[in-house]
């Protein structure tokens, strides 16, 4: 039975909101909400998540009505993801959590990692829902972060590790060989006069290791050079293949690209 059927068969509210919020990416995903990291790459990159894992709770989450996309480029089309009504008020539950989590499960010596400032009376704030300093209801539009220097200091060298990689290279150029080695099926040279069969076979045993038929198919291998693409330095090279088609009016014996 799936857990959504099992959610709706109980009056349990804790029983319920498990099942919406209770997965951690889920959470730190509505953590990186609240901090208005609101693309998809920032959202993953803060969290830590795959893609797939990313991209599968926030359409979980906008199907719950918690998150919902804003379009901010038409071409190619790009969302934004912003908190809802009813995710906005899961804030309370992310103070406590963040409460709770200071309290018991870090160290005195390693400090808070955010420290609010209440903006109403310019006032340390505190992690409750009240202000410490003023007791006054506190709201997340009211509320001032400032970043301890460690954890800005790890937020942003998650960020600075993120390459996006372009879908095309930027500069790339493919090299091929001046001239191809005649093929060792070809029964003439490069003038069309006639080949005596020692050439043919000397031709078959030097080209035999970089080249094979299959069904009708004949590959060769050349080498492209790749700069500015990825992790690979300048200059470096990968194989690639070449493939032509036996020409059917020549009875096998002229290739066509």
């Amino acid at each position: 039975m799936q857990e959504n059927d099992l959610a709706a068969r109980t009056l349990c509210p804790v029983f319920r909101s498990e099942a919406v919020v209770g997965d951690r990416w889920t959470v730190l995903i509505l953590r990186e909400l609240f901090m208005r990291s609101h693309r998809f790459e920032e959202i993953q990159a803060q969290t830590g998540g795959t893609p797939q894992m990313i991209a599968a709770r926030l359409k979980a989450l906008r199907a719950d009505g918690l998150v919902e996309r804003r379009l901010y480029n038409k071409r190619p089309p790009r969302y934004e993801y912003h908190l809802t009504e009813k995710g906005d008020a899961f804030y309370p539950v992310m103070l406590a959590l963040r409460a709770w989590g200071e309290a018991w499960c870090k160290t005195p010596e390693e400090g808070r990692a955010i420290s609010y400032t209440h903006r109403i009376c310019g006032k340390p704030a505190g992690l409750g829902p009240v202000c410490r300093s003023c007791e006054l209801p506190l709201c997340r539009e009211d509320k001032v972060a400032k970043l301890n220097p460690a954890y800005q200091s790890e937020r942003e060298a998650r960020w600075g590790g993120v390459q996006v990689q372009p879908l095309r290279p930027a500069n790339w150029q493919v090299e091929w060989p001046k001239k191809c080695p005649p093929s060792h099926r070809s029964r003439t040279d490069g003038n069309h006069r006639p080949r005596s069969s020692e050439a043919r076979d000397g031709e078959r045993s030097r080209y035999k290791s970089t080249s094979k038929r299959t069904a009708g198919f004949e590959t060769r291998p050349y080498t492209v050079e790749r700069r500015q693409w990825g992790a690979l330095p300048s200059g470096s090279s990968r194989p690639i293949t070449s493939v032509r088609r036996r020409s059917a009016t020549a009875g096998g014996q002229r290739l066509e690209s």
